[in-house]
């Protein structure tokens, strides 16, 4: 006699949930004409590809570029312009994973570009002038 079963298979609440990734820190500064590297919080699990947007008043390509490695971080290089400007940030916001990881509550990291300190140098200190003249 043949006997036909059913199987069903219900989840016990124990499957494993999803890291969730944000960055390190939120914020940084950084002196034009310096490089610097931007973390996540931890290790991308195989497979997770994280997209970023960007904002701020910096503008890519004539203050800073940025690269991505494949461990999700930043290397941002920012570019001295040898121009006086007021601070400027550049706003990274990590907008996607894809599938095997959630956004963590750090989403954003904001650099501050400050500007290179000036030196002035005088080339001498002496000098003669005849009073009245």
């Amino acid at each position: 006699m043949m006997m036909a079963g059913l199987i069903i298979l219900t989840s016990c609440g124990d499957d494993p949930k999803p890291p969730e990734i944000g960055f390190q820190t939120e914020t940084s500064e950084i002196l034009e004409g310096n490089e610097t590297t931007i973390s996540l919080s931890q290790a991308l699990p195989s497979g997770v590809t994280p997209t970023y947007t960007i904002t701020g008043t910096a503008t890519e390509t004539d203050d800073f570029t940025y690269t991505v490695s494949p461990d999700g971080s930043l290397a941002i290089s920012v570019i001295d312009d040898f121009t006086y400007d007021p601070d400027e940030t550049i706003v990274f916001t990590l907008t996607s994973l894809g599938t095997g990881a959630t956004i963590g509550l750090k989403k954003t990291h904001t650099i501050t570009i400050k500007e290179t300190p000036l030196t002035v140098e005088f080339q001498s200190i002496s000098g003669t002038r005849t009073e009245g003249q």
